[in-house]
C-alpha cells in the first residue's frame, strides 16, 4: 500500500488515535527513542486486557533489562501514548484485523504513514488478563508437529508433562512474530537453524510461517549428530513439510 503523509510529528496520528479509541488496537509498538542515553525506554509495547471486567491497556515500558506494567483505562492510556510519541520514540507500528500500519516522524518535521497487509490477525485481539492465555498455537487445535513431537495428542490436547514445552514453543513463537513487520512482505524466507538438536523450535518456525501466515520457506536445519538430523528429517517426510530440510553440520 502506498504511504500517507501525516500531521505534526508531535502529535500521534489520528489514525492511531481512532485505533485505540475504537478497540480496533491488537498491538501497539513505539521504538527508535530520540535520544540513545541509557536511562531512556527504549520501547513501547501497547496491548489490550481485560481486567476487573473492565478493558484497558497494558503499556510495557523497555529499559535496558527492566520492564514496567502500566494498566489504564482508554483515555489514560491515549494520552500517555501520545506523550511518550511525543517525547521519546521516531516509530510505531500499529497493527489492527484490517492493516498493519508503520508511521515514523521525517526530517520534515511530519509523520509518514504506510499500512500493509495485517500480520497479527491470527492474534486474539483482547487478552483476559491473568486470565486463560491464548496461544499462538492453541490447545484443542490439533498441530501434526506437535502430536509427531510428543507434545499434543491426536485430538490436539497437550499431554501434562508437556505442558512447559507447549508453552516454551509458543513463547519462541511470540518473539518470532515480533519481527514478521521487518522481514520482506513477498518472496521465500530462507531461514537456517544452527546446532538445531531434535529441533521443536525449527518445527515451530516452519508451522508458523506455512500454516499460520501462509508464506513460503526454505528453511534448513543443522546439527553435528547424524542420528538426530535423520530423525527430524524422517519427521519433516512423514508431515510433508514442504520447504524444510535438515543435514550435517
Amino acid at each position: 500500500m502506498n504511504p500517507q503523509p501525516s500531521q505534526n510529528e508531535s502529535t500521534l496520528p489520528a489514525e492511531v488515535t481512532r485505533a485505540l479509541q475504537e478497540g480496533a488496537c491488537i498491538q501497539l509498538v513505539l521504538s527508535k527513542p530520540v535520544e540513545k542515553r541509557a536511562s531512556v525506554w527504549k520501547k513501547v509495547t501497547v496491548r489490550p486486557v481485560i481486567l476487573k471486567e473492565n478493558r484497558q491497556y497494558q503499556i510495557a515500558l523497555v529499559q535496558g533489562q527492566q520492564e514496567v506494567h502500566e494498566n489504564l483505562l482508554p483515555p489514560e492510556a491515549i494520552q500517555r501514548v501520545s506523550e511518550l510519541w511525543a517525547d521519546h520514540f521516531r516509530e510505531g507500528y500499529l497493527y489492527t484485523q484490517e492493516a498493519d500500519t508503520h508511521f515514523q516522524k521525517t526530517k520534515q518535521g511530519t509523520v509518514r504513514l504506510k499500512k500493509s497487509a495485517p500480520t497479527r490477525a491470527i492474534l486474539q485481539q483482547i487478552e483476559p488478563h491473568n486470565r486463560t492465555k491464548q496461544y499462538l498455537i492453541q490447545e484443542g487445535t490439533p498441530c501434526a508437529f506437535l502430536e509427531a513431537i510428543g507434545v499434543m495428542s491426536e485430538a490436539g490436547k497437550v499431554k501434562s508433562a508437556q505442558y512447559r514445552k507447549f508453552r516454551q514453543i509458543n513463547r519462541y513463537l511470540e518473539f518470532i512474530n515480533d519481527i514478521v513487520p521487518g522481514l520482506p512482505a513477498t518472496g521465500t524466507l530462507r531461514i537456517i537453524d544452527f546446532g538445531c538438536g531434535k529441533s521443536y523450535l525449527t518445527f515451530a518456525t516452519h508451522y508458523f510461517f506455512t500454516e499460520l501466515l501462509q508464506r513460503e520457506v526454505q528453511i534448513t536445519g543443522l546439527d553435528l549428530k547424524r542420528t538426530v538430523v535423520e530423525h527430524c528429517q524422517s519427521i519433516a517426510d512423514r508431515l510433508q513439510c514442504r520447504g524444510l530440510s535438515f543435514q550435517t553440520g
